[in-house]
């Protein structure tokens, strides 16, 4: 590959250089990007990886991905990379990042933080075929109904972008799709998130108690912009299971982009509760870890550890989600 690539830390800051493919050979965490560009009537445009791609080739993903180069801006090695792959240049924003990492055989690992940046274009394409096998134009509405359906046709870091992706900015509003279960857990199908909020279906969801090698219990502050019980105290990470994913991957993703913390939690137990507009079967985690704590701000306001008698005092108050009561009672003494 001969191209150093920019590693970082998990608030983007750089800490270093690294070829690549050793970078994705050991799975360091290097900076990246990925640009969403659309036409009329909401389309996006899709790029086909080419088959010699080193991995993900013949998948689908946004107009272009990239990494910048040591000393170079996300936003100029966007604008570089979008002429040299589809050949056109336009205007482009960054509305979010993530981190993410996923095992993409071969003996390659992806773990990027990864820059999304918005475009509009409605003129003339020139794709390179060295890097673009194909391209299309495509109605978002039927992109995410192909995600759900055809999953392996994609791109990872894409189809992790779509579902992080602000429904203002895709000119449609995503569905977040849920199990609904039985009461004893078993799986009836699947059902949309306002949906199952609107009938209060039972439905799939987790919780993950973070714990510091001293012992003490990381609570989060839910941020006021929530549309289910705002400005509250909850556990590290709280969750929906989305279909198609176990207790245990939800789990593992949602800590990891909540808190940034890397770690397999471990199953405690498992509970049923309804508060309106919810109505949750509960799968309950803890995990023990001294990494840097990195809140989501879209999902926290702040995150701080207590003591178990701490816990106990906040968990009586009345500002604390309905889960963080019933779960901290029923596994407490698992914790402390």
């Amino acid at each position: 590959m001969n191209e150093e690539l920019i590693l970082v830390n998990e608030k983007d800051e750089e800490v270093g250089t690294e070829d690549k493919l050793k970078a994705h050979q050991k799975g360091t965490l290097h900076r990246a990007f990925s640009i969403f560009v659309f036409g009329n009537q909401s389309q996006i445009l899709l790029q086909q990886r080419a088959t010699s791609k080193y991995h993900s080739g013949g998948q689908w993903t946004s107009a272009c991905d990239g990494h910048p180069r040591p000393g170079e801006s996300v936003l100029r090695a966007a604008h570089r990379r979008l002429k040299a792959e589809m050949g056109f240049d336009c205007d482009l924003k960054e509305i979010f990042s993530y981190i993410y990492e996923a095992n993409m055989g071969n003996g390659l690992t992806e773990h990027e933080f990864n820059h999304i940046l918005l475009g509009s274009f409605n003129g003339e394409l020139k794709p390179n075929p060295e890097e673009v096998g194909d391209y299309k134009w495509e109605d978002t509405t039927n992109v995410l109904k192909d995600l759900q359906t055809r999953p392996e046709n994609y791109a990872v870091w894409f189809r992790i972008a779509m579902e992080k992706f602000p429904p203002e900015n895709l000119g449609t509003k995503q569905r977040e799709r849920l199990y609904h279960v039985k009461n004893d857990d078993s799986i009836v199908g699947p059902v949309d998130r306002d949906e199952a909020h609107t009938r209060g279906l039972l439905h799939r969801a987790g919780m993950v108690f973070v714990l510091s090698p001293d012992g003490k219990i990381l609570l989060a502050r839910r941020s006021p912009s929530k549309d289910t019980f705002p400005d509250t105290y909850d556990c590290a990470c709280a969750f929906h299971v989305t279909f198609g994913e176990s207790y245990e991957e939800a789990a593992k993703r949602e800590l990891r982009e909540e808190t940034g913390i890397h770690a397999t939690p471990e199953y405690l137990d498992k509970f049923s509760f309804h508060d309106p507009p919810e109505h949750e079967m509960v799968a309950i985690f803890k995990c023990r870890s001294n990494e840097p704590i990195v809140i989501d701000r879209t999902e926290s306001i702040r995150a701080e550890f207590y003591s178990a008698n701490g816990v106990d005092s906040i968990v009586s108050s009345e500002h604390v989600t309905p889960w963080l009561k019933i779960g901290w009672k029923l596994v407490r003494e698992k914790i402390a």
